[in-house]
């Protein structure tokens, strides 16, 4: 109960300023929404070159990125468990994730969008895209509040423990 009640008070509190109706365009916590879709947009910073982040990036292993230019990676992530470590809210979202990323670099930072998600619900065996956790069919809010703050936090920790990249040498931290 208490669980319950601190959930509902934290999603009211970081709710106040929105509203139910049709949004074409609406950020919240890095989640932007726009033609009724919704994308995750971060921008690191960092003290490392665009060579260096990019290097530092590839050597995460989180896909194979595709190299669109010298600046951009692109890649797709499928079926990859946000569970586990910090980022563990079992009862609050599957266990399955998709989505597609863009990493834009440039020297001292990089932008990671990610678009296209995809939850696979074990309650149903069906995968759903975000959108359909968060707009009706006319592109309004199902829920006042926005989106839901178990779906945006799992996501926001995943996202940003998968894509922070360190700057210090691997090697050094044995």
């Amino acid at each position: 109960m208490i669980l319950f009640l601190t959930l509902f008070i934290s999603t009211v509190l970081s709710s106040q300023n929105m509203t139910k109706g049709k949004i074409d365009t609406y950020d919240l916590d890095n989640y932007h929404i726009s033609n009724c879709k919704v994308t995750w947009i971060n921008i690191f910073e960092t003290n490392l070159s665009a060579k260096e982040i990019k290097k530092a990036i590839e050597l995460k292993n989180i896909t194979n990125f595709k190299e669109f230019d010298d600046k951009t990676l692109l890649g797709e992530v499928s079926k990859i468990s946000v569970l586990g470590g910090r980022c563990n809210y079992r009862e609050y979202i599957s266990e399955a994730v998709s989505y597609k990323v863009r990493i834009d670099i440039k020297d001292g930072k990089y932008r990671v969008t990610i678009s296209d998600v995809l939850l696979y619900s074990f309650e149903n065996k069906a995968l759903y895209n975000l959108e359909w956790y968060v707009l009706n069919k006319e592109c309004e809010f199902k829920n006042p509040l926005g989106i839901s703050n178990s779906i945006r936090k799992i996501l926001t920790c995943y996202l940003l423990d998968t894509y922070t990249i360190s700057e210090s040498n691997d090697m050094d931290n044995w």
